[in-house]
């Protein structure tokens, strides 16, 4: 399989659960790809692990749907509420009126005025578009049928409430509370690393609010206790010392089993994550190791 390979599997795969997971994996597997040296094995895995949390389909709806010119009210509300098969057929007709960026700009202060539990509004929405640019014209109309259903099921009767001046947290501090309470499979970590990832796309109050949001996420009792760290599985990771480094925990968290697309992610995040704070690097391998504990991948 090759890099091309996956991107036409993600665009053609859905959710299973809630939102569409399938491209955000694939921009975390292309930076996996230079970090395990070029190792393409990245692809095949990737793709297993979609294929495990999503639905596939051939479709490309849009094209299939005959419908009339809709005025961008129109667009929004059919959005809004959900309405299929015309939401394809609207997204499609505002992304060939204004371009997918007034798509993204639209729907970001939605995303900064709902902190959604785990985050998925803001870190799906900044992984659209990451890749969006990638793509050539065949596969900008599949790439908008996941667009399509991630606003649906994510934003619904959602509008944007009024911005309110966010506390300011530094980075380090969010780095912390998130190594503290990684919440279900490190998404406060994912989230994290995708908002300073993103940070050329926001301006100062949009990447504060963001902060600000994760802040609460992290410090917060989670809504599932399922999602806390496992003490014990933590307890027997800090009894075992790693000396191989980091890079080899995130190869055994992403290749040690195929289980959730999210070994991917997480492992993009951690790496991203280390290089933006080295003194952190134990900390972040701690992490690794805990979640390839909790996966029940044993030791290589």
């Amino acid at each position: 399989m090759t890099e091309t390979d996956l991107l036409a599997r993600a665009l053609y795969s859905s959710a299973i659960i809630h939102q569409p997971h399938a491209l955000k994996a694939v921009v975390a597997a292309q930076h996996l790809f230079i970090v395990f040296d070029n190792d393409d094995t990245i692809w095949t895995q990737t793709d297993a692990l979609i294929a495990i949390g999503s639905v596939t389909t051939n479709e490309s709806y849009f094209s299939a749907i005959t419908a009339p010119q809709f005025s961008q009210t129109r667009i929004k509300k059919i959005l809004a509420q959900g309405i299929y098969p015309a939401a394809y057929q609207a997204l499609s007709q505002w992304h060939d009126q204004k371009g997918f960026a007034d798509i993204f700009e639209y729907y970001l202060p939605v995303a900064l005025s709902h902190n959604e539990y785990l985050s998925h509004n803001v870190t799906l929405l900044l992984a659209f578009r990451s890749l969006y640019p990638q793509l050539n014209e065949r596969q900008v109309p599949p790439f908008l049928n996941r667009v399509t259903e991630y606003i649906s099921s994510t934003y619904g009767g959602l509008k944007a409430s009024a911005l309110v001046t966010p506390r300011v947290y530094s980075q380090q501090q969010l780095l912390e509370v998130c190594l503290a309470q990684p919440s279900f499979f490190g998404h406060n970590l994912i989230s994290l690393a995708w908002i300073l990832r993103s940070k050329h796309l926001l301006d100062e109050q949009q990447l504060n609010i963001l902060l600000s949001n994760l802040y609460q996420q992290a410090t917060q009792p989670l809504e599932d206790v399922e999602d806390c760290i496992d003490e014990v599985i933590m307890r027997s990771v800090d009894e075992q010392a790693n000396t191989l480094g980091l890079l080899h925990s995130l190869h055994h968290l992403v290749f040690g089993t195929r289980s959730n697309l999210h070994q991917v992610t997480l492992a993009d995040a951690l790496y991203y994550l280390q290089q933006l704070f080295p003194d952190t690097n134990q900390e972040l391998d701690r992490i690794a190791r805990y979640y390839v504990a909790w996966l029940g991948v044993e030791d290589q």
